[in-house]
């Protein structure tokens, strides 16, 4: 067996200073230095180019689909408290109101 089996190889000036450079390189690389919390996905140009005409002049990317994001959840919200009121039984509403009836006279108690 060689003796320097398992060994790196020696490194030129040029490998070291490439890896001193990478070690030291913000986690994220270059590219993201100073974004914090970033990340990159890969969308068709298609859905890149809807995005942007959604988007007002001067908003990011990122603000249209934060906006996106925001309005589809609010529309699953509202569906989900919709479809549990069509499923609520007499009872349970009539039950659910006059709960809400001394929440409601408990509230004005405190003004």
């Amino acid at each position: 067996m060689r003796r320097d089996a398992g060994r790196a190889a020696p490194r030129s000036p040029d490998q070291a200073d490439a890896d001193t450079a990478a070690a030291s390189a913000p986690i994220g690389g270059w590219y993201t230095c100073g974004m914090a919390d970033v990340t990159t996905m890969k969308i068709s140009t298609a859905t890149r180019d809807r995005l942007r005409s959604l988007g007002a002049d001067g908003q990011s990317l990122e603000d249209v689909v934060v906006n996106a994001l925001d309005a589809y959840e609010s529309q699953q919200f509202w569906a989900a408290a919709e479809a549990a009121a069509a499923a609520e039984s007499p009872e349970q509403r009539a039950e659910r109101k006059r709960i809400e009836g001394q929440v409601d006279h408990w509230m004005d108690g405190l003004r």
